[in-house]
Formats: structure tokens, C-alpha cells, sequence
């Protein structure tokens, strides 16, 4: 397992592309079981109604996977897309972790430049990662990959607000 978890790491360090991962559902459904565990993680520290969580959480899921499926299809390369969705969930659930402490500093009601300067930078890492599983999923430039992962990130932003919004004195 925790040779598995070093691999997602490499990933989202970019040290390895989506191909890596096998086509498996097993693995898919393994990373999905995680990113939605790490998904409604974060989720909890925005909000303590758990069926706000939930919701919230399995739209996340919802999103990556659509998202990918729509983008490869759209590139005709459908054949990508277990992999691809693997590389995604398990990426994003790397860089939940690594944004749990700013999420529990803002829960806490600390802010101060080192946590806004932390949320920003783990908000580019997020870019740069979906950029670099789009640039391969699709053959493409990493300019490319990141107008991609930016067109995702706030089409993703506006159906979660649309469908689930944030609770009253939440953000």
C-alpha cells in the first residue's frame, strides 16, 4: 500500500505520468474509496452538516470523473479514461492531504500570510498537476494541459456552488 501511495506522490510531484497506473477497476474503485474519504475530510472542516459533506463529496467524485470522460471524449481518446480517472482521484487525494493543515488553520480561525501564501501555492500545485495528467491523457503541450485544468477547475467550481453551495458563514 505504501508503495502505491509513493507512486500517486511521484504523480502529483510529476515524476510520472497517468500511463503509469494500469488500467484496473480495482484500482479505480480503490481510489475512489480514498479521494471521496479525503474529499469528505475536508469537507467536514467547512462544515459539520454531514449530509452537506456528503453531497459535497460525492459531487467532487462526480466532477473528476465526468470531467475526464468529457475532456477525452471531446480529444477522441476515450480509451485513456480509467487511467486517467485513476491518475486524477488519486492525485487529488495527495494534495487533500497536503491541504488538510490550511483547511484546519482556517477552521480554527487562524489566518495570517503563511497559510494564505500555503492555500495559494497548493492552489497552482493543483493546476500544474491537472495540467501534466491532461498534457499526457491527450498528447499535448503542458500550456495546453494547464488552459485545460484551469477551463475544469472553474467549470468544477461553478457546478459544485450551483448544485451544492457553501453553508452561511462558511469560505
Amino acid at each position: 500500500m505504501f508503495a502505491l501511495l509513493n507512486r500517486f506522490f511521484d504523480l502529483v510531484m510529476m515524476r510520472l505520468p497517468p500511463q503509469a497506473f494500469p488500467a484496473s477497476r480495482f484500482l479505480f474503485g480503490l481510489v475512489v474509496v480514498a479521494f471521496f474519504a479525503a474529499a469528505l475530510t475536508s469537507n467536514l472542516l467547512v462544515s459539520d452538516d454531514i449530509f452537506y459533506t456528503v453531497k459535497r463529496a460525492l459531487l467532487s467524485v462526480l466532477n473528476l470523473c465526468a470531467g475526464a470522460a468529457l475532456i477525452l471524449m471531446l480529444a477522441n481518446r476515450r480509451a485513456r479514461w480509467l487511467q486517467t480517472a485513476t491518475a486524477l482521484l488519486g492525485g487529488e487525494t495527495v494534495l487533500i492531504v497536503f491541504m488538510l493543515p490550511v483547511l484546519i488553520a482556517y477552521a480554527m480561525d487562524i489566518s495570517n500570510v503563511f497559510i494564505a501564501i500555503s492555500q495559494w501555492l497548493l492552489i497552482i500545485w493543483e493546476l500544474v498537476f491537472l495540467g501534466h495528467v491532461y498534457r499526457n491523457a491527450l498528447d499535448s503541450g503542458m500550456g495546453a494541459g494547464i488552459a485545460i485544468a484551469l477551463i475544469y477547475v472553474i467549470a468544477s467550481a461553478v457546478i459544485k456552488q450551483t448544485f451544492v453551495p457553501f453553508p452561511a458563514g462558511a469560505g
